[in-house]
């Protein structure tokens, strides 16, 4: 494996002589995240201790009531989700014993050994994927994952319905909208969301939630903010 990096991040990636694009997360596979986990203890996360973990989350809880204050909107209207993936399942449990209850996962492999592992928690974790999701995978998503963050696409609505009706199931969706219109980024262009919307109602087995999008990378928020603005407008009733 070859990695060329720039000011920390990795800029290039080639496993078994294959160049990876690190823009397009399907041309990863559970194999390749754990070759880099192993390979360099990319993302790799210590245990999180009970306290660090109370710690962390209550600065988290004040910084939205914080938000949502000048929002003119209450706190609890906001829900915190923790990103879990790479992250031991012994720093999910601390983070659930805290009192989180929503976690993020994006890799099947390493997300079903940890939902498994956690399964006796009480209250049980509200596990989202929030990765890119192969359709060839959408039926161990369906199984694992109450809530899934990425329908961009409806050959996948199709697979992910039929799959979750198949268990008797409802799988709440975000659907993914490229509001940047950058070719590296998956979603549907902004103008095909209503059909899509349309297309999708005729599967009771999805409950779209709301829209979800991937701003271009900035290091300043502030140049993320028009993005999500103009995601929220194309929300039913002018939300998102």
């Amino acid at each position: 494996m070859e990695i060329k990096e720039f000011d920390g991040s990795i800029i290039e990636l080639i496993i078994n002589g294959k160049k990876i694009d690190l823009k397009d997360p399907a041309s990863f596979s559970d194999d390749w995240n754990d070759v880099l986990r192993k390979d360099r203890g990319l993302n790799m996360a210590d245990n999180l201790s009970p306290a660090e973990a109370a710690e962390r989350l209550r600065a988290v809880r004040d910084a939205a009531a914080e938000a949502a204050e000048r929002a003119g909107r209450p706190a609890e209207s906001i829900t915190i989700l923790g990103v879990s993936k790479t992250f031991p399942a012994a720093s999910v449990r601390a983070l659930a014993e805290a009192g989180l209850r929503d976690f993020g996962e994006s890799y099947m492999q390493e997300a079903r050994a940890k939902i498994e592992e956690l399964a006796a928690l009480d209250p049980a974790p509200r596990w989202h994927f929030i990765g890119h999701l192969q359709t060839n995978k959408a039926r161990f998503a369906a199984a694992l994952f109450p809530v899934i963050h990425s329908l961009d696409r409806l050959e996948l609505a199709r697979e992910l319905a039929a799959r979750a009706q198949a268990l008797g199931r409802i799988v709440e969706v975000y659907i993914e909208v490229n509001v940047s219109g950058e070719d590296s980024k998956s979603g549907l262009a902004p103008a095909d969301l209503p059909r899509f919307l349309e297309e999708i109602s005729i599967w009771p087995a999805l409950k779209p939630l709301g829209l979800m999008t991937m701003p271009p990378y900035d290091p300043d928020p502030e140049a993320s903010r028009p993005f999500f603005a103009a995601l929220f407008f194309r929300g039913p009733e002018g939300t998102a």
